[in-house]
């Protein structure tokens, strides 16, 4: 048997200690080593006040156990019952049993997948929810939450149970968690009460900790180097008579203090957590989107502005955040060495031709619309996604003028994935064409002016009852003809 490798001490001196393994599934037993984030969480927990306030008398879940660090130290602290569960238990139960002399809680392993029903007598008097990198898609883990947690019938306002979990964020201590899960945090009635940063190398048991050799764990930290623990629990209202609209109002103002303070999950979650309350949350939609672009994930920043383009076709705010979303992920991509190494220059760049036609047709629409106030937001970016939707043009014009039988041509394979060239560029301008049809047409390059026109207007739903084939080829032409003049004085 293995000897242990990991321990925590209580701040009441409870002593508990356990066996890593080498790897998820080490020998059928699961677990692996304590990674970094249950020893955060429980070095959180791990203070009387707290102890006492989250812990002391109650019965905790820990999500993704593995050797259960997390969780046994949530029953070294004072709680009754605890439940570790995993997709695989026989590492955490291994714990359990090496700890159970010193330890006055009734632990026990359930096998648990995030997402999988939860057994009801599992959730029946769940206070505590606890959970270090779980790794499983969000929708699963707030799902999991959500049914340990549910609401309670009798609620009065008060409920103090608490969902308990690392989160991993960056230098300056801004979440990297999607804005996805603190939606679905938000659909479920739960938002996050607190965030605790820590610089890991400072926090004791990280700096004790060993792997399951024996050797130092966490001896490549630095300053930059930080982890979160959030707590989650039911949100609550400004009070008790508070209706939507006026919960939509307080929350959008408190995400707008943050946003001005450069707390942007923080933002994030405020704007998130109001979208439900209104029935047109402009406001908060595109906020959330700007808190995104600044949180350089551009985009998720595209995706918000143009759920308020659904609204409010004409959001000056949102065509330019929808654009600019669109034009930074793209030039994300161009500055990465290893996209460039696995994609050819026409390959690589080709294929987001849609998206920079979606960005020029936002940006000539802002400019419209700002004509009448000498408005000139989006005279830079609209420039810039024309000298890039020059450079994509050209290079699937150039890559389709490759000889099959060159090697060249072997090394920019079509992006069906087995078709030739010729239709690899077809459906490329296709797609654009349907994503923009102001701007694209068969005539984007002159070996598809003389393509399959007939199948063209096919996949790009312009053949309507009623309209004739040329009425329809001409009006492509007409349109691409203005857009390509536009790309040339553009470049």
């Amino acid at each position: 048997m293995a000897a242990p490798t990991a321990w925590f001490r209580s701040h009441e001196g409870v002593a508990v200690e356990f066996r890593q393994g080498t790897a998820k599934a080490d020998d059928g037993r699961g677990g692996g080593e304590v990674c970094g984030g249950a020893y955060l969480v429980a070095a959180f927990l791990n203070d009387a006040a707290r102890a006492d306030d989250l812990l002391v008398g109650r019965k905790a879940v820990e999500l993704g156990a593995g050797a259960g660090f997390a969780g046994l130290a949530a029953a070294a602290l004072g709680c009754v019952e605890v439940v570790l569960t995993d997709e695989f238990v026989e590492l955490a139960q291994e714990n359990a049993d090496l700890n159970a002399a010193v330890l006055d809680a009734a632990v026990r392993c359930e096998t648990l997948r995030c997402g999988e029903p939860v057994p009801e007598a599992l959730a029946r008097g769940t206070d505590v929810v606890i959970g270090a990198e779980v790794t499983v898609n969000v929708e699963a883990l707030v799902a999991s939450i959500a049914a340990l947690l549910p609401p309670r019938s009798d609620d009065d306002g008060d409920d103090d149970r608490r969902a308990i979990f690392f989160m991993d964020c960056d230098a300056n201590g801004e979440l990297r968690s999607s804005g996805e899960f603190v939606s679905l945090l938000g659909a479920h009635g739960f938002a996050i009460l607190e965030r605790h940063v820590y610089t890991l190398r400072e926090v004791p048991e990280m700096q004790a900790a060993l792997n399951a050799d024996g050797e130092p764990k966490f001896g490549y930290l630095n300053d930059s180097d930080k982890g979160v623990v959030a707590v989650i629990g039911r949100a609550t209202s400004g009070g008790n008579d508070e209706d939507d609209a006026e919960a939509y109002e307080r929350l959008r103002k408190e995400g707008n203090a943050y946003l001005k303070a450069k707390k942007l999950e923080m933002a994030l979650a405020k704007y998130l957590e109001a979208v439900p309350k209104a029935s047109s949350p402009v406001h908060a939609l595109n906020n959330a989107a700007e808190a995104l672009l600044r949180l350089e994930r551009p985009l998720e920043a595209a995706d918000y502005a143009g759920r308020v383009l659904q609204f409010d076709g004409d959001n000056r705010k949102a065509l330019y955040r929808r654009a600019k979303g669109g034009l930074r992920h793209f030039e994300y991509l161009l500055s990465r060495a290893d996209y460039a190494e696995a994609h050819t220059e026409a390959a690589a760049v080709d294929g987001y031709i849609p998206l920079l036609s979606g960005a020029i047709f936002d940006l000539e629409h802002l400019l419209e619309l700002a004509a009448d106030d000498g408005g000139a937001t989006g005279q830079e970016e609209l420039a810039a996604a024309k000298r890039y939707l020059k450079v994509c043009m050209a290079g699937a014009a150039a890559r389709d003028q490759v000889p099959d039988a060159d090697a060249s041509t072997k090394a920019n394979p079509s992006l069906k994935g087995g078709g030739g060239a010729d239709d690899d560029v077809y459906y490329t301008f296709a797609a654009s064409v349907a994503t923009s049809p102001a701007h694209f047409d068969a005539a984007a390059d002159p070996q598809l002016h003389a393509a399959r026109n007939d199948e063209l207007l096919q996949v790009v739903g312009l053949n309507q009852s009623g309209v004739s084939q040329a009425q329809m080829e001409a009006y492509l032409t007409e349109q691409l003809h203005a857009a390509l003049c536009g790309v040339s004085g553009g470049g």
